[in-house]
């Protein structure tokens, strides 16, 4: 009895042992992991800062070829597009070229800031590229220079009608490319020009290139002495009261109630002449819109003509999705990054770039000195070749054979091992 109260004792301490040193094994291993995450964490965040230093600096550098500013100015307005980006839930490379875009057009910065915002604004409701939204403001305010438009007031009306009708802010933006100077030449107004592609496509229910280079096609032909002299003939009023040749729409309006009684073939004969072969369909869309009762052109008018901030208030609704909010981080993160790595790796990386560059020349085989004349070669070219030479005789009489060895040797291993576990 003795005896095997020993044992048990014995075999309680052994287990109480063992217990003790997988508990240190665990501490132990808990320790290396946490440790090792935290170093991995520093490593990944300076990497991280590192590079939104670079990436930023970069957008910042090419902006300013066109914007021309000192280093203050563009530090600043470097976090005016910071604003934009969380403004807009943009990444910030976007927001970048953006702006580049509209500098490029010799814009001041407030006006540059101005106009970058609003067609991210309209990139977001609209769903399309910054690069269209551009195109779609700049052709805006290019075109209808006289009504002293703003990028606001612009996106304000497409916003409006695309809350409120059967048509999308993209449609008619794409739209608005295509025809916005024709439609200037024709005396149209934006309001106007909204109101008619609205109209016209929520009648053909076609697209907004389809509709716009339709509305082109006519309004160009409204230019025309042989189109007006014929519309004249079939007793289309064109003209006001002074003489003046009347705008585009209202000559249209004219055309629908003159064309009323005539046969259907002098009236096909009639909106060839306007709309040409490919564009009858559109024009007889937006034509028969003008003189319904329940026209969709007059209730796109009042609501063009009144937007206020529409896409302000669209703006805000986006911004309370999760995508917006991480959008919003990642800017932060990335102008935070770029403010610390600013000071903390400029230095380094302008010095190491400039010391490596320096030294990779002076290593060059195409590195000629001046003083060994043209046909010879410099030291920096027998460097190389000694270098390239040892390296490479290191490979034959040296590195090859040690790595067959290891890998002899390793082979040997694991013949034994194998052996030895199979019996």
């Amino acid at each position: 009895v003795s005896q095997s109260r020993y044992q048990l004792g014995r075999i309680s301490g052994d287990a109480a042992e063992f217990s003790k040193s997988l508990q240190a094994a665990a501490a132990r291993v808990t320790a290396f992991g946490a440790t090792t995450g935290a170093i991995f964490a520093v490593q990944k965040a300076i990497s991280e800062t590192a590079k939104a230093t670079v990436e930023v600096n970069k957008q910042l550098v090419e902006l300013n070829t066109f914007l021309g500013a000192s280093q203050k100015t563009l530090d600043k307005f470097g976090k005016t597009l910071f604003d934009i980006s969380r403004q807009t839930a943009t990444p910030f490379g976007d927001v970048a070229e953006a702006a580049k875009e509209f500098a490029r057009q010799g814009l001041s910065l407030e006006e540059t800031s101005k106009r970058t915002k609003d067609a991210l604004i309209l990139a977001r409701v609209a769903g399309i590229g910054y690069g269209q939204a551009v195109n779609g403001i700049t052709t805006a305010i290019n075109s209808f220079n006289k009504e002293a438009l703003d990028s606001t007031a612009i996106i304000n009306k497409l916003i409006a009608v695309d809350t409120r009708f059967a048509v999308s802010a993209k449609d008619i933006n794409e739209a608005f490319v295509r025809v916005g100077s024709a439609a200037e030449e024709a005396g149209i107004s934006s309001n106007k020009l909204v109101a008619a592609i609205t109209a016209a496509q929520q009648v053909t229910g076609r697209g907004g290139a389809v509709i716009g280079n339709a509305l082109k096609t006519i309004f160009t032909r409204l230019q025309r002495t042989e189109v007006i002299d014929q519309l004249k003939d079939i007793g289309v009023a064109v003209n006001d009261q002074s003489g003046r040749l009347l705008d585009g729409i209202e000559i249209l309006k004219n055309y629908a109630t003159a064309t009323k009684n005539l046969s259907q073939t002098e009236k096909n004969r009639a909106d060839e002449l306007l709309g040409g072969v490919y564009q009858i369909n559109q024009l007889q869309g937006l034509v028969k819109d003008l003189t319904s009762a329940n026209s969709v052109y007059a209730s796109a008018l009042r609501t063009a003509s009144s937007a206020t901030d529409e896409a302000s208030k669209k703006n805000e609704q986006l911004d309370k999705s999760l995508s917006a909010l991480l959008t919003r981080t990642s800017a932060t993160a990335l102008q935070v990054g770029s403010d610390i790595g600013k000071n903390l790796f400029t230095p380094i990386i302008e010095a190491g770039a400039t010391i490596t560059e320096t030294i990779l020349k002076a290593l060059s085989p195409e590195n000629y000195s001046e003083k060994a004349g043209q046909t010879g070669k410099s030291i920096g070219d027998s460097v190389s070749q000694t270098l390239s030479k040892g390296v490479g005789q290191f490979l034959v009489y040296g590195g090859l054979p040690v790595a067959g060895a290891l890998a002899a040797s390793m082979a040997g291993r694991l013949v034994t091992f194998v052996i030895v576990t199979g019996k």
